[in-house]
């Protein structure tokens, strides 16, 4: 693999070359940078003909090495890697050095440089040269020029005039450190003591083109050995005697645009004492220029496909008076007269050249030249100080993209025989001579193209079976093949033609292929219909349709079809449309100017003929069935008959109550617990729930089921539907906290699912006390019976917290297309805790096709789908949608269509549904016959109840009424209907079963939009008894005048009684409490009530006025029935006496002197009728009481002592003081008094 020499300056393009044997399929060719050559940058697919690529649009970087990386692959896949040698990007010339000449600095000493003795000196035929600070980073500098002159930029001083002298890269120079290192040189010369100054020129030339492998053509050497110049150093040095050359550092302007040698780097001198130039371009006297734009070699381009290089040469085309004495170089847009639209206003334009006659131009990194734009090199030729002329190239078009093609009108390769008329042949025979054409294929071809190639193979861009000798002009657009004999049948041959671009980039572009023919077409398959499938029916009496597929001919190919329609499968009965070529359509359509039968069946029949007139036999279609009517809806009559046994489970040996769900695994209970007529299916775990409350849908039992339930149903008619009707609610274990459940009913092993709506207590860990324990859910399904007998199934979905199953029916359902009751659309509407469903079922006939599909649709107007847009639901009789947000108080309507396999339709509409949301609300319920009053006690066995419950929306469709002893119960009836209308009922039980207890009522009633609520009345209690008085205990409260309180059944007060009682009991309520009070000067009898729930009464009978005596006071209590209890007494004797005091008896007062001890003796002094009791008081004054204060006795005479608080008692005078106290609280006292003795 080869690449260019100058084609790694082009930052953006690649171009390789690879030598092959044998026959590519195709090949991938990419580049890579060598640090990381296994990583493409880039993949190109080539066609296998090609032996060069230019990649374009690439990305290098300076200094890198990239390899060309060539995948080649045969036809067989079978494939090969090769790898270019590595090709080195260099787009930057050297940097510019200086000459080596001595340097003081006044601040920098550092920046002083002091050359050596035999730097920058001369001698007769030579001079001795020193420069530094050229460098290229990397290609690194591989030789210098230097031309020695006697004027500005001249040559005429070097040995051989006009030619510079080659110097070659030093690396073991003196090194300056940033500077590099200094490159010494001897230049011969002519003999320098004809000039007194000198001027000299130095440039650097790069390694860029130093590998032979760049060079793609190896004689032409010598012409593309250049590298990147860099900048010229351009000095004037004088001769100084004794060999030194000194370097002039003032100097003047030497040309007329301040051309000089002392000006700084890339600067003019100021040139205002030169003339003014003369620019001669036009009308120019002097020796002319031709300047070339060149990629390789001295051949004028006008095209590259590089967009960051241009290069040029020139030479002397016309010589006639001067000749140029120097040149300068510069690039820009071919249509403007002076170098513009490539550098900036910053940047030189004008770039010295000396006496050099080529120049390359590498753009900066990052900028690139446009597209299709033409560009062209300046050289501005210096004939005198003041006189110059400007020329350029005739300019190079940048190319990047290969030859465009089009496919305008048609425009493609094609091949034919010299005797058709057809534009492109696909099949041939054999031997004759081809004709390969590709006009208008390739855009302006004939501008833009150089050349075609042309040639023939089995794969799209290959050249395995014919390769053309010739290279064909840009004019050329066809070419004839000879020599096909060898062409194998069947095999698929290929034109390919590769067109060059004017840059070298090429583009191939390959016919359609085309083969020979020696086989008869293959029959393919014939579908009535012209649609993706085979119709089994059609809706149109007058439209004949078919399509057909398979059909083949891997020689010349299918080119026509032959197609008629009979009422036979036989091939060559055509009575109902005969024989027609339809062309290459696979598909005809065609109408009858006559009906067809409804009912009958037709067959289409179809044979192909390929180009060279072979036939197929004929096929013919399976038929297809006319049926011009859409299906026909049915009314449903629900016939109302339960074809289930024990459909509530109130059947069974065995049941768990509700309250002990939670409680009991079961998973280990027996098969009795299973209610009768049912079983479970295996793996399965269940009970029959018992509640003595309204827990139930009906009745008072209810079925767990954890898997699935199962009963046997016989006595079925086949063809004929059933409805299956139940409830189902979530469990009520603490352990059943999924929010949503799914259950299933499998009938005949047709299998439904059913979603149980969120709980909506789901969070409240079975703690809320505001809800129901268990909700219903209802659920309609349809089911069309197969067989006579079958099982019907109905379970959880889940396997771990099961659901319960109630009240389920299964009846029949007459269908009629006639109107003899029922609706063709029936409807019911489901909503529990904020979740709401609707429930829709249909029946639709079709004689002739089949009902493929039902869609429904739900609104608030007839054909409505505000609620729900239509939804297809198969062929299902029954569809529902429960997540639906039902507006309450509206009408909804169900739309249905039934669509039959021939696409005709049917569409139904229900009776407006009233959307009621609201259980039926209840005002009240109460004990007692009286409408709307309330009864809490009753003495007869006669339970009765009446209510008030309104449903203003949807209206009460039913009632129910139940007895229990709590609230909710069943203990004693379950709920039994009432008559329509009716708001009361009663029954009369056993009074065994009332006596004592509290009865309370729950009527549930339902609404026409299925919803039920149910309310149960506060209770009645049911006794013949009147109150016990056995545990009561009646107790007066005495009241005194005094401070003293009273004996027991003693007061003194007149004016009040007061009374205690508790303990009288009843099974009904107490409505009132009598006391009476008897005795000397009274006789009073007063009734009183009491709240219900409290225990101890109390009673205050006030402003009396009663006469000392015992009073009989006597308290009973009477029950709501008014049966009054036995009579509870006591008395109260009224005393108002103080006690009788003998004034003639003194206090018996004694003193014991050793045991520091009083003994106060009052014997005879008090008497009373009743008992008395005493209080004693001592102290050092009379009424004190620091000795002893209210020491109370019962006794008449009292011992005390001194307290510790006397220390000091000898000849202190002791008062003493004893009062009686009477039963009724008065009293009256006695006083003495003893000296102690000295001690």
């Amino acid at each position: 693999m080869n690449e260019t020499d100058l084609l790694p300056l082009m930052r953006n393009g690649d171009n390789s070359e690879v030598e092959v044997n044998g026959s590519i399929f195709c090949q991938n060719t990419s580049s890579a940078p060598a640090e990381i050559r296994n990583v493409l940058s880039r993949s190109s697919r080539v066609n296998g003909l090609s032996r060069d690529y230019i990649l374009t649009g690439l990305d290098f970087h300076d200094g890198v090495t990239y390899y060309v990386q060539l995948i080649s692959c045969n036809g067989a896949q079978m494939c090969s890697m090769t790898m270019s040698s590595g090709l080195l990007v260099d787009t930057t010339p050297p940097s510019r050095g200086m000459f080596a000449i001595n340097t003081d600095h006044a601040v920098n000493h550092e920046l002083q440089r002091q050359t050596e003795d035999s730097w920058m000196t001369w001698s007769t035929f030579a001079i001795n040269l020193a420069w530094l600070g050229f460098a290229d980073l990397h290609s690194e500098i591989d030789y210098y020029m230097v031309y020695v002159g006697s004027s500005f930029m001249s040559t005429d001083v070097n040995k051989e005039a006009g030619q510079g002298q080659r110097v070659s890269h030093d690396t073991s120079g003196k090194d300056m450190y940033d500077e590099g290192k200094v490159q010494t040189v001897t230049i011969e010369t002519k003999k320098l003591t004809d000039y007194s100054d000198l001027y000299i020129t130095v440039y650097a030339v790069n390694k860029m083109i130093k590998n032979p492998l760049y060079i793609l053509d190896p004689d032409m050497l010598d012409v593309f050995q250049v590298g990147l110049r860099s900048e010229f150093i351009h000095s004037q040095f004088e001769r100084i005697p004794g060999g030194t050359l000194s370097l002039k550092r003032r100097c003047k302007a030497i040309t007329c645009l301040g051309h000089c040698v002392c000006a700084p780097q890339d600067n003019l001198c100021a040139s205002s004492d030169t003339p003014a130039c003369t620019d001669i371009s036009s009308g120019n006297p002097n020796s002319l220029l031709s300047v070339n734009d060149v990629l390789n070699g001295n051949v004028d381009i006008d095209y590259t496909a590089s967009n960051t290089v241009l290069r040029g040469t020139w030479s002397i085309g016309i010589r006639q008076g001067d000749s140029p004495l120097w040149y300068q170089w510069s690039v820009g847009v071919t249509s403007n007269s002076k170098p513009e639209g490539i550098f900036e206003a910053s940047q030189i334009v004008w770039h010295n050249a000396g006496n050099n006659i080529d120049v390359i131009f590498t753009h900066n990194q990052g900028s690139t030249l446009t597209e299709s734009r033409r560009y062209s090199v300046f050289v501005r030729a210096w004939y005198s100080t003041v006189n110059y002329a400007i020329f350029k190239s005739d300019g190079v078009q940048i190319t990047l993209k290969t030859p465009e093609t089009t496919t305008d009108l048609g425009s493609s390769v094609t091949e034919k025989t010299s005797n058709k008329m057809i534009k492109d042949e696909d099949s041939i025979r054999q031997g004759y001579p081809i004709t390969i054409n590709w006009q208008n294929k390739f855009k302006q071809a004939e501008t833009i193209i150089s050349s075609f190639k042309v040639y023939l193979s089995t794969y799209p861009g290959g050249h395995d079976v014919y390769s053309a000798t010739e290279t064909l002009p840009s004019s050329t657009t066809s070419y004839e093949v000879r020599g096909t004999r060898s062409f194998v049948p069947g095999v698929k041959y290929y034109s390919n033609v590769i067109g060059y671009g004017l840059s070298g980039m090429h583009h191939t572009e390959s016919s359609d292929g085309y083969r020979t023919d020696e086989r008869v077409p293959q029959a393919g398959i014939v579908f009535d219909g012209i649609g993706l499938h085979d119709l089994e029916y059609q809706n149109s009496s007058t439209i004949l349709e078919a399509n057909w597929h398979g059909f083949t001919d891997t020689g010349s190919g299918v080119t026509s079809y032959n197609w008629c329609v009979g009422l036979t499968t036989a091939t060559d009965e055509c009575n109902v449309r005969d024989w027609e070529k339809v062309g290459l359509h696979t598909f005809v359509s065609r109408k009858l100017n006559t009906n067809i039968a409804q009912g009958v069946k037709i067959y289409n029949k179809v044979y192909a003929e390929d180009s060279v007139g072979y036939k197929s036999s004929v096929v013919v279609s399976d038929g297809v069935s006319v049926d011009t009517t859409a299906p026909v809806a049915q009314y449903l009559l629900h016939m109302g008959e339960n074809l289930l046994q024990n459909p509530s489970f109130e059947n069974s040996a065995k049941d768990i109550t509700a309250n002990n769900i939670n409680g009991t695994n079961m998973c280990n209970l027996t098969a009795d617990y299973y209610p009768n007529e049912w079983e479970p299916t295996d793996g399965s775990c269940g009970a029959t729930v018992s509640s003595s409350t309204n827990l139930a849908q009906d009745g008072q039992k209810f079925v767990f089921i954890r898997g699935g339930l199962r009963q046997s149903l016989g006595g079925l008619s086949s063809g004929v539907l059933y409805r299956l009707q139940f409830y189902s609610s979530h469990v009520s274990m603490s352990s059943s906290v999924i929010a949503n459940k799914e259950g299933f009913v499998d009938f005949g092993g047709e299998r439904d699912i059913f979603f149980i709506y969120n709980k909506a207590y789901r969070s409240d860990g079975q703690d809320s006390s505001n809800r129901d324990t268990v909700s219903w859910h209802k659920h309609t399904f349809y089911f069309e019976a197969l067989e006579s007998e079958v099982n019907l199934t109905i379970g959880a979905v889940d396997d771990r917290s099961g659901i319960f199953i109630d009240h389920m029916t299964f009846e029949k359902v007459q269908r009629d297309t006639l109107k003899s009751g029922g609706d063709q659309v029936s409807v019911h509407i489901v909503y529990l805790h904020d979740w709401g469903s609707i429930h829709s079922a249909w029946s639709f006939v079709e004689d002739v096709s089949h009902v493929v599909d039902y869609t429904w649709a739900i609104g608030y107007s007839v054909g409505g789908t505000q609620v729900q847009g239509f939804r297809s639901v198969g062929t299902s009789l029954s569809a529902s949608n429960s997540s639906l947000v039902l507006v309450h108080n509206s009408m909804v309507y169900v739309t249905v269509i039934a669509r039959n396999t021939v696409d005709l339709q049917s569409i139904i509409y229900s009776d407006p549904i009233l959307v009621d949301l609201t259980a039926p609300a209840f005002t009240g319920v109460y004990d007692g016959r009286i409408i709307g009053e309330d009864e809490d006690a009753q003495t007869e066995n006669e339970i009765s109840v009446n209510w008030e419950v309104e449903d203003p929306e949807s209206g009460i469709d039913y009632c129910e009424w139940a007895i229990g002893t709590q609230a909710n119960g069943l203990e004693l009836r379950g709920f039994t209907r009432v008559p329509d209308g009716s708001i009361f009922e009663y029954t009369d039980l056993d009074f065994s079963v009332l006596r004592g207890k509290m009865i309370y009522v729950t009527v549930k009633c339902k609404n026409k939009a299925g919803l039920s609520s149910s309310q149960s009345s506060d209770g009645v209690r049911v006794s013949d008894e009147k109150t016990l008085i056995d545990k009561a205990v009646i107790t007066p409260i005495p009241l005194s005048v005094t401070e003293y309180r009273p004996q027991d059944n003693f007061q003194s007060n007149t004016s009040n009684i007061r009374l205690k009682w508790s303990g009288f009991s009843d099974n009904i309520p107490i409505e009132l409490y009598e006391i009476s009070v008897s005795g000397l000067g009274i006789q009073l009898s007063e009734k009183t009530n009491f709240a219900a729930n409290q225990d101890v009464k109390y009673a205050d009978i006030m402003n009396l006025n009663l006469l000392p005596d015992q009073k009989e006071i006597d308290i009973l209590a009477i029950n709501d029935f008014f049966l009054k209890s036995e009579s509870l007494k006591t008395n109260l004797t009224v005393y108002v006496d103080k006690p009788t005091v003998d004034k003639s008896e003194a206090l018996g007062i004694a003193w014991n002197t050793p045991n520091t001890e009083f003994t106060v003796s009052w014997d005879s002094i008090f008497s009373s009728p009743y008992p008395m009791y005493y209080e004693v008081s001592a102290g050092r004054v009379k009424g004190g009481g620091e000795i002893v204060q209210w020491l109370e006795t019962n006794a008449t005479s009292v011992k005390f002592g001194l307290p510790k608080s006397v220390t000091k008692w000898s000849a202190i005078d002791v008062y003493i003081m004893v009062r009686a106290i009477a039963a009724g609280g008065r009293y009256d006292d006695v006083h003495g008094k003893i000296k102690l003795p000295s001690v």
